[in-house]
């Protein structure tokens, strides 16, 4: 039970070790170093190594995974050779008995197979126990004198290998060339770390730069806003001001056209006389305009007559100084207007629009008021005809 534990620990040392060795001759820098290739006799596994040379986990092996590799297989060689460690006792364990016999039969007390199991297994581990100390140091030396079967290996070891004074040994080299790769690898991080940080710094001072742009735009599209609004704002005081000053022009001009109008409403003479008065103003008027007389005659005729023929209908009562036939027929020439007013119609304004209308007298409460008004209709009426008569 001891010897099979003891054979699987060696066989996964051995395994490391092959690995190792693989490694070690994959390596550009190293596998034309004398130490490398004299390495792959100490140890007999160089069937096992040409082997496995292609092996896909030996691929893309950088020297600091080697260093690495280098300082755990030689930890594990120690470990498993160290005088004072556990292994070295069942070693030990394993070399008394193979010089011990049986006090009985005076035979060695391993059988063939197993002797040679035993022997196999010290045989190996001796011969990596060498392996070690040839990879920190270059040179074949003893590490137990007292041991004859070392000793053995030592100088079979010794007949197998060239040595030569290469200058370093396996581990100052890979030492030497990991360190040197972690520099570079360390450099490179740097100056990647440095352009990335560059590259951040620029991309921070893109980034201000457009916050600045943003914010220089802002200001002066609020600058532009504001300007824009306070021109509009004078603008709109300034036609508030105007429309002020053309309101009160309009009201003045207004105030003046109706205290004109109202002195010339009030210097027309009303009644029967005034309306025969009007009446002559207006022939004179229409005397420039052949038929314009004997058109506005008729249609003051036909006015006067509807209000004495529905004397209780405002819409006869009402007219409206705009509208086109009262324009183009009387309201355009002098005294058709006037003739109104001297016939007792009043000028009152309505939505704006100057209106002349006559206002009927309550017939059931002044019946002589109701009276008086609709007789100066009739005779503003007689008088329309008589002059239509002397017309014709």
């Amino acid at each position: 039970m001891e010897l099979r534990r003891a054979e699987k620990d060696l066989n996964d040392l051995v395994a490391s070790y092959i690995d190792l060795l693989h490694k070690l001759k994959r390596q550009p820098h190293l596998k034309d170093h004398p130490d490398v290739i004299e390495l792959t006799k100490i140890v007999e596994v160089e069937q096992a190594i040409d082997g496995n040379e292609e092996c896909d986990s030996l691929h893309d092996q950088s020297i600091v995974q080697i260093h690495e590799c280098l300082t755990n297989v030689l930890g594990k060689i120690q470990l498993a050779v160290d005088v004072d460690g556990c292994n070295n006792k069942l070693l030990e364990k394993f070399r008394r008995r193979c010089e011990e016999k049986d006090p009985v039969t005076g035979k060695p007390r391993y059988g063939e197979k197993t002797m040679q199991r035993v022997k196999s297994l010290l045989k190996t581990y001796g011969q990596l126990a060498i392996a070690k100390g040839f990879i920190e140091t270059g040179k074949v030396v003893a590490s137990d004198a007292s041991d004859s079967l070392f000793l053995q290996l030592l100088d079979d070891v010794k007949t197998k290998l060239v040595l030569s004074d290469s200058g370093k040994t396996i581990v100052g080299l890979v030492t030497e060339l990991a360190n040197e790769e972690k520099t570079k690898v360390q450099y490179e991080m740097e100056s990647k770390n440095k352009v990335v940080e560059e590259e951040r710094k620029k991309m921070e001072e893109m980034a201000e730069a457009e916050v600045e742009k943003m914010k220089q735009e802002n200001e002066r599209a609020m600058k532009e806003e504001k300007d824009r609004l306070a021109r509009e704002e004078r603008e709109r005081r300034a036609r508030v001001v105007k429309d002020e000053m053309e309101k009160r022009i309009k009201e003045e001009e207004e105030r003046q056209r109706l205290e004109k109008e109202k002195r010339i409403i009030d210097a027309i003479v009303r009644g029967k006389d005034g309306v025969q008065i009007q009446l002559n103003n207006l022939r004179k008027s229409c005397e420039g305009e052949k038929g314009a007389h004997r058109v506005a005659l008729r249609s003051l005729h036909i006015l006067f007559s509807q209000i004495i023929a529905r004397p209780e209908e405002l819409r006869f009562r009402l007219i409206r100084s705009n509208h086109p036939q009262f324009e183009e027929d009387i309201g355009r020439w002098y005294g058709g207007r006037e003739l109104l007013i001297a016939a007792g119609f009043e000028v009152i304004e309505i939505d704006k629009i100057t209106c002349y209308v006559t206002k009927e007298p309550s017939l059931a409460n002044d019946f002589d008021k109701w009276t008086a008004w609709f007789d100066g209709l009739k005779n503003t009426v007689a008088a329309i005809e008589k002059d239509m008569d002397l017309k014709s």
